[in-house]
């Protein structure tokens, strides 16, 4: 799906998007950013948004998955311990 980016000026809460790849496009999805107002005043219609504890820096990023593969024990300790695991639960189908 190609993206269109604009600025656009917002006149009474209402904007408009005008692009020549819209013709013949009868539907089209939107996003729209709002900045975020000079100051520390939230705009009067919106309540200010409390900042999470990671985004206060409270709490430090998780690992990436891939480091904790095999980073906790398992419940087998050896290879042969899960091969007659699956042996006895093989058995119980029978």
């Amino acid at each position: 799906m190609p993206t269109i980016r604009q600025r656009v000026p917002v006149v009474d809460g209402r904007l408009e998007v005008s692009d020549p790849a819209l013709r013949g496009v009868t539907e089209a999805e939107v996003v729209v950013t709002v900045p975020e107002p000079a100051g520390d005043d939230p705009p009067p219609d919106r309540e200010a948004q409390t900042p999470t504890a990671e985004e206060e820096g409270a709490l430090p990023p998780p690992p990436p998955l891939t480091e904790m593969i095999g980073a906790a024990k398992g419940l087998f300790e050896t290879p042969e311990e899960v091969d007659a695991y699956i042996r006895a639960l093989r058995n119980e189908w029978d």
